[in-house]
């Protein structure tokens, strides 16, 4: 049997063979910029700075290790840390809170206790509303600090042009500013009213309100957020802020001092005077407002619509005409005292008030000395 030999193929060394199919003739065709790589596929370039830009993400960036895909372990992924749970700004809470509610309701409250009285024998009282200018200010000051803390604590939103805390400390700053000078600024003729409990309360409360604000926030910065006025909770903030700057500085512009009669603890009877006080000569065109006698002493109090001086006039001419002593104190600037010696003792007080004047007796029994005589003795 003949015996066929086919002749090899043979290349030359460093070249390829040559392509059988067409796919190999078209991928030989097409240019290559670089050798393969041992497994056939080309590493592609990176450019260094992208390469930098991944090696810090992968460094950022957390991966999770899942086991998955093994006989008798289940997939598991590494426990992430709880999420706090964030209150919402509105519904702070603060442990000064419920002290400043009592002092701002303590300070708008005192505008209503009596501010200024009267020099004993007469009942006048002056309160802090009736005080002139000052008096609205510090209720409404006392009140919006009450507004703020209880509308936060309702879930309320309002945004504020400054910290929450600030705006508490400036109104017992200014609270405190004006009851002080309330307290040296008297209305009424001069000398005739002295500071009552009433001007005391309210200082205290605007000094303690002062304290507590600050330990409410006591890092809060004095700078004016931005934007606080937008949206629903910056109208609500701008309606608060607003009117109780118009109500106050309408309130404070009509009010004016009142000068009137207060009743006093001894039981009195209103609109009559007791009898040991009509012996006292007066004009007949008084009105009687309120009296009493007790222990030996005997109070009355008139009302009148005619000046001061005028009621003066009227009083010296008749208590001169009844044959009565008297001298008049002229220690208190507008105001008229007589010291009465005889036939009664005591003293009558004449004052001006609003539309008029009021006259105040008050009559004591006269301590005369007694002489002890010696009996005489007969020849």
């Amino acid at each position: 049997m003949a015996r066929v030999e086919t002749p090899l193929e043979t290349t030359a060394p460093g070249t390829s063979p040559a392509p059988e199919t067409e796919f190999e003739r078209i991928m030989a065709d097409a240019p290559f910029e670089q050798e393969a790589s041992p497994v056939g596929l080309v590493p592609p370039v990176v450019p260094e700075a992208s390469r930098a830009d991944a090696d810090a993400s992968a460094v950022a960036r957390r991966y999770v290790a899942v086991v998955s895909e093994v006989p008798g372990a289940a997939g598991f992924a590494e426990e992430q840390p709880a999420v706090r749970k964030t209150t919402p700004r509105g519904t702070d809470r603060y442990a000064t809170d419920l002290p400043l509610l009592v002092v701002g309701a303590l300070l708008a409250g005192s505008t209503f206790l009596p501010w200024y009285k009267g020099p004993s024998g007469y009942a006048v009282s002056v309160s802090g509303w009736t005080s002139g200018t000052w008096g609205p200010v510090i209720f409404f000051l006392g009140l919006g600090s009450v507004a703020l803390i209880a509308l936060r604590r309702m879930g309320v939103h309002v945004n504020l042009p400054v910290e929450e805390s600030l705006l508490h400390e400036g109104a017992g700053w200014i609270s405190l500013v004006g009851a002080v000078l309330k307290s040296r600024l008297r209305p009424g003729p001069e000398g005739l009213l002295s500071a009552s409990y009433g001007v005391w309360i309210a200082i205290a409360a605007a000094a303690i309100l002062i304290v507590l604000a600050g330990r409410m926030a006591p890092h809060a910065p004095l700078v004016l957020r931005p934007g606080w006025h937008k949206g629903k909770a910056g109208v609500v903030g701008i309606a608060l802020l607003g009117g109780g700057v118009i109500i106050t500085t309408t309130l404070g512009t009509i009010n004016h001092a009142s000068v009137q009669p207060k009743q006093t603890t001894i039981p009195q009877v209103p609109g009559r005077v007791p009898n040991c006080a009509r012996v006292l000569p007066k004009p007949r065109d008084l009105k009687p407002q309120t009296g009493f006698e007790a222990a030996g002493e005997c109070q009355g109090q008139w009302g009148s619509t005619k000046p001061s001086s005028q009621l003066v006039n009227e009083f010296r001419t008749l208590l001169k005409a009844k044959g009565w002593k008297f001298t008049e104190d002229k220690k208190h600037p507008g105001v008229a005292i007589f010291v009465i010696t005889k036939p009664r003792c005591g003293q009558l007080v004449i004052l001006p008030i609003d539309k008029g004047s009021i006259a105040a007796v008050r009559l004591t029994p006269c301590v005369s000395p007694t002489s002890s005589s010696r009996p005489s003795s007969g020849p």
